[in-house]
This record gives C-alpha cells, sequence and structure tokens, in this order.
C-alpha cells in the first residue's frame, strides 16, 4: 500500500525573504515517506533544493546554454561549439527536445547514443567510429553540465553514460 505524505517547508532566500515549498511524496510505508520529507526539508535549508522547472530541454539549449555558454569563445572553441552544436541539433532536439529538462532521464540519452551504433556513416559506409560516439557524449555531458551547475536541475542526467 502507497502512502503518501505532505509537507510544507519555510527557507529564505538570499535577501532574507520567506519561502515556502510544499512536497508531497509517496512511500510504501509512513516511515519512508517521513525520511523523504526530512531529506527535502535539509534540502531545502542547505540550499541545495532545486525546484522543478518547467522549461524543456530545447529551450535551455536556445536560450540559455546557447547564448551564455556555447557561443562565449572563452568556454569553447569555434570548432567544438560547431561540433557540438551540430551533435546536439542533430541528435538531442529532434528526438526529446520537448521533454522537461528535468525528465529527461540517463536512459534517453543512452538510446540515442545506442541508436547511433547502428548507423551508418555516409563518409564512410560503416557504423560511425567510437570517436563520433564519444564526441556527441561529450557534448551531451557539458551541456547537462550547465544545467546542474546553473541549478536547473538538481543532478546530472547523465551518469552512465561515462
Amino acid at each position: 500500500m502507497t502512502r503518501n505524505h505532505s509537507t510544507t517547508s519555510l527557507c529564505r532566500d538570499n535577501n532574507r525573504v520567506p519561502q515556502y515549498e510544499n512536497k508531497t511524496v509517496k512511500a510504501p510505508s509512513k516511515k519512508i515517506a517521513k525520511e523523504l520529507c526530512s531529506e527535502f526539508e535539509r534540502e531545502l535549508k542547505n540550499g541545495d533544493y532545486v525546484k522543478p522547472s518547467d522549461l524543456k530541454l530545447v529551450d535551455f539549449i536556445n536560450n540559455e546554454w546557447l547564448p551564455k555558454y556555447a557561443l562565449n569563445t572563452d568556454n569553447l572553441s569555434p570548432t567544438t561549439r560547431q561540433g557540438y552544436l551540430q551533435d546536439i541539433n542533430k541528435r538531442l532536439v529532434p528526438k526529446i527536445g520537448n521533454k522537461k529538462l528535468g525528465s529527461v532521464k540517463t536512459i534517453d540519452l543512452l538510446n540515442i547514443l545506442d541508436d547511433m551504433r547502428d548507423e551508418i556513416s555516409i563518409t564512410t559506409g560503416k557504423n560511425l567510429s567510437q570517436s563520433t560516439l564519444r564526441n556527441h557524449d561529450n557534448a551531451f555531458v557539458n551541456l547537462f553540465n550547465r544545467a546542474v551547475e546553473w541549478k536547473f536541475i538538481k543532478e546530472p542526467q547523465y551518469g552512465a553514460l561515462r
């Protein structure tokens, strides 16, 4: 039997303005539900809580990552930038671009890379090389590292890719 437990916590933002956050958890027992709520309260008090966002992956790419990171010449060389943009626009955006950023799972990224293993290169007529797969992986990791760093998501979505 699944139990629901709700908690409301008060924390203060950087200007000491009270902020209230609510969370309802579902757990198999009341004890586990209370533990999850306590963890939520700790995250709030420690400033580690990242509020879920309705931002789509494609919007994060176009409105945040691209102008604030990728286009900055201090962050990526022109060649790397071009490669990342090509990899992201060719692979991520068509397949999962409309998903909410926070709902992208590691398995989504693994499926994209797995599908690529079966593709045939136009130039060589062979399967895509390991270096091509690694380049795509690097682009995906870079993108999600920024999302974590900028607190759009709590943890990286690429955990098993590396």
